[in-house]
């Protein structure tokens, strides 16, 4: 259990393992991995990133060993310089967590990750690749107050399809949803057909949201479930 407070911009050029319940408090500095640096978090521990910018994530440098392994992201600015895959444990995203490149990160998880309330993850030119894996659902939203935003970005739901419930799936500028199914249930579905399951769909002023592709299934019972802001 270790905790790191940076004092300055940190370029790292090695990798660190965590173990048991361990975090990195940024003060509003970056942590550059661009080199050879890599975060690793090990079986059955957690790491929490706290008010940093964290540069240079590609594949391999940013790893949850297995299924309960943690990472939480809070207040965290993530800047990739090529595609990465998140194949083991978890993401809690809490506060304001911005999701800034031109690659994808894809989820490739077989554990369910978390939004928290009054969370927001935005994408903003990046792309974002989610589908079910063995039949587990990808992401969880704690209440309406937890929202994913895209923005001038692409939408990837990948063959297995996807359940998006309870939260606020939010649209900026230019937006692309590529549903890569071949039926309704491999598709996107919004809602679960309950209230309690009801999701909110907001388009933001001036966006513009288009479906190339798949199957989209709209399951909310709320009559207000698509609005503008």
């Amino acid at each position: 259990n270790i905790s790191i407070e940076l004092s300055s911009n940190i370029v790292l050029n090695s990798y660190i393992q965590f173990s048991g319940d361990s975090s990195i408090e940024g003060s509003g500095h970056t942590l550059d991995l661009s080199a050879t640096g890599s975060l690793i978090v090990a079986p059955n521990s957690s790491l929490t990133l706290k008010g940093v910018t964290i540069r240079g994530i590609h594949e391999g440098n940013v790893v949850c060993t297995n299924e309960l392994s943690r990472l939480v992201l809070n207040n965290v600015r993530w800047i990739q310089d090529g595609d990465y895959t998140f194949d083991a444990g978890t993401i809690l995203f809490q506060n304001n967590i911005d999701f800034v490149s031109a690659y994808t990160f894809s989820y490739d998880s077989s554990c369910t990750s978390t939004i928290a309330a009054d969370a927001r993850w935005l994408i903003k030119g990046s792309n974002v690749a989610l589908g079910r894996n063995g039949g587990i659902e990808p992401l969880y939203f704690e209440d309406s107050t937890a929202i994913i935003q895209f923005s001038d970005s692409t939408f990837y739901v990948k063959d297995t399809g996807l359940r998006l419930t309870r939260g606020t799936i939010a649209a900026s500028r230019d937006v692309v949803v590529d549903i890569q199914s071949t039926s309704t249930a491999e598709g996107l579905i919004f809602g679960d057909g309950t209230v309690a399951g009801d999701s909110a769909l907001v388009l933001n002023a001036g966006s513009t949201v288009r479906f190339p592709s798949g199957h989209v299934l709209y399951d909310i019972t709320r009559s207000d479930g698509i609005r503008s802001k």
